[in-house]
């Protein structure tokens, strides 16, 4: 007899680097990677969308669009002008993570 808690699943949360992996990957290959997340009985927990196209999440992406835009020297609104009015294009989760990545030191950092 097996334990209980074996016969569950388990999901294994994806670093922000496979999660680029994950959702830049097309077709077959994207199969590919979820089964070998599931092939060990684990689940793969990606970033949550719901959260991602919430007001806190664009916001923080649109500043940091907008700030790194300046540095570069690109024509866009000003951070210091900007006002959050959520009508602002929203950030598919590649960009978003890629962004926020773009400000760690680390090279793959995990979630927590």
């Amino acid at each position: 007899s097996k334990d209980f808690l074996s016969l569950l699943p388990t999901s294994y949360c994806l670093t922000p680097k496979q999660c680029i992996e994950y959702y830049s990957t097309a077709g077959s290959s994207k199969m590919n990677v979820q089964l070998l997340y599931t092939s060990y009985n684990q689940l793969p927990v990606l970033m949550d969308e719901q959260e991602l196209y919430s007001e806190s999440y664009q916001r923080v992406y649109q500043y940091l669009m907008r700030y790194s835009s300046r540095k570069q020297g690109q024509h866009r609104t000003p951070v210091d002008d900007y006002t959050f009015t959520g009508e602002d294009d929203l950030a598919h989760p590649v960009e978003w993570i890629s962004s926020i990545l773009s400000y760690f030191d680390l090279q793959d950092p995990s979630w927590t």
